[in-house]
């Protein structure tokens, strides 16, 4: 070949690659869809309850039983009060889907089938982060391990915000590698709005995103780290600025974050979402007893995450050997194995979780040995142990993990095909 025929060959290739990737995934989603999804009774958990309340005309807001729980049923609780108990990104989804479709399973099957496309664009964008660091090869396998990795698939079938945060974490990612490599003010901004829209579907995105900026701080590119960061807090400005004027108080991301570190720090917490039993872990009599005197107002939900954060904070300050505990158990969950969630402990997901984390261990081994520019992916692990260390531990947490980790896997299920191959070729 000359060198232009080469390069056509090879972007010939590539977008061959690509659209057999994609198809692959995209078939796979569908079909777990209609084998898999309830959508004549789905379970859209707060995204949906506080979307069925705009659509109501009732304002972005969200309903409690007495004692200060979130219903985990779709039912009306005994009081509703303006929200911003989840990040708008997904709800609006819902919201957009209820309004023109109407509450019914043809609105949910169309949501589901959006989010398999989403799912199948989320595995090309994992061939081309995979690409910004290894081989050609290397690419494709983890874009096809991506589109048949069996979580990724059924993830799909939820109506959680998972399959497009998994997208935009891609493109962040993306964007972050095309920063390193070619300086670009226009990829810093890229980088910045695609932080701010995952932290607007999951708000621990914001803490991912202030990883991936320290990541440019230390590697000395400042000033796109800047651009970066003012590019993020502009994508966050109309949701700061909606919970500003709503509660007259600056609320950056959610009401729930209290909550949530409760959850991960309290006398009952295994470092997951769940007790030992598989009971969830949601409230305690202690903390009722509290959430009871609260008052129906617009600062309802900020003083309720209150009372969980003081809660969770007096129980670290009165337990710092357990917290250290709690803190190798959250580690060893995301890592290894979640052994409190039913999900999380079915034959199917620890088989395929386990030989993505073998071939990851391989591949780490070997991205190091061969001098293979993995300081995102490092910088991204380091990040989500962080994230679980300081809430806790759910299967979604490992499934967005495992979207990190698929590229080394990759590399390590190169290495092992190589492997075996030349075991086979016999001796001279």
């Amino acid at each position: 070949f000359m060198d232009g025929d080469r390069d056509s060959f090879e972007k010939k290739r590539s977008k061959r690659d690509i659209w057999l990737i994609f198809s692959v995934a995209l078939v796979l989603r569908i079909a777990a869809v209609f084998l898999f999804a309830d959508v004549t009774n789905p379970q859209l958990w707060e995204f949906g309850m506080i979307a069925r309340n705009l659509v109501a005309g009732k304002g972005y807001s969200l309903s409690y039983t007495e004692s200060g729980a979130v219903p985990n049923a779709e039912m009306v609780g005994v009081i509703t009060v303006s929200s911003a108990y989840m990040p708008p990104g997904y709800v609006w989804f819902v919201a957009i889907f209820l309004t023109l479709v109407g509450d019914q399973p043809l609105s949910y099957s169309l949501m589901l089938i959006i989010q398999s496309i989403a799912g199948a664009i989320a595995t090309v964008v994992l061939y081309w982060v995979s690409k910004k660091r290894f081989p050609s090869h290397v690419a494709k396998f983890a874009g096809y391990l991506c589109a048949i990795y069996p979580p990724f698939v059924y993830t799909v079938t939820d109506f959680g915000s998972t399959t497009f945060y998994i997208l935009l974490l891609g493109c962040t990612l993306l964007a972050i590698m095309s920063v390193q490599k070619k300086h670009s003010i226009l990829q810093s901004l890229i980088t910045g709005l695609s932080a701010a829209l995952l932290t607007l579907f999951r708000a621990d995105g914001l803490i991912i995103a202030i990883g991936l900026c320290v990541l440019l701080i230390i590697r000395g590119y400042l000033s796109y780290a800047a651009v970066f960061l003012i590019m993020l807090i502009v994508g966050l400005l109309p949701w700061i600025g909606r919970n500003y004027i709503v509660f007259k108080k600056v609320v950056p991301l959610t009401t729930s974050f209290g909550f949530n570190f409760w959850r991960g720090h309290n006398p009952i917490a295994s470092g997951t979402g769940r007790e030992l039993s598989g009971e969830g872990i949601w409230r305690s009599e202690q903390v009722d007893q509290k959430l009871r005197q609260l008052s129906l107002s617009t600062q309802y939900e900020i003083k309720r995450d209150k009372v969980f954060f003081e809660e969770a904070v007096s129980f670290i300050k009165s337990h710092p050997a357990k917290e250290i505990m709690l803190s190798m158990q959250k580690l060893f969950y995301l890592w290894i194995l979640d052994i409190t969630h039913p999900k999380a402990r079915s034959l199917p997901y620890v088989f395929s979780w386990g030989i993505m984390l073998m071939l990851f261990f391989l591949g780490l081994y070997a991205s190091v040995k061969m001098n293979y520019g993995i300081d995102v992916f490092v910088t991204y692990y380091v990040v989500m142990s962080f994230i679980v260390i300081i809430f806790f531990v759910l299967p979604r947490y490992q499934i967005i993990l495992a979207y990190g980790i698929t590229p080394i896997s990759a590399v390590g299920l190169w290495r092992l095909m190589e492997y075996l191959l030349q075991r086979k070729r016999p001796s001279l």
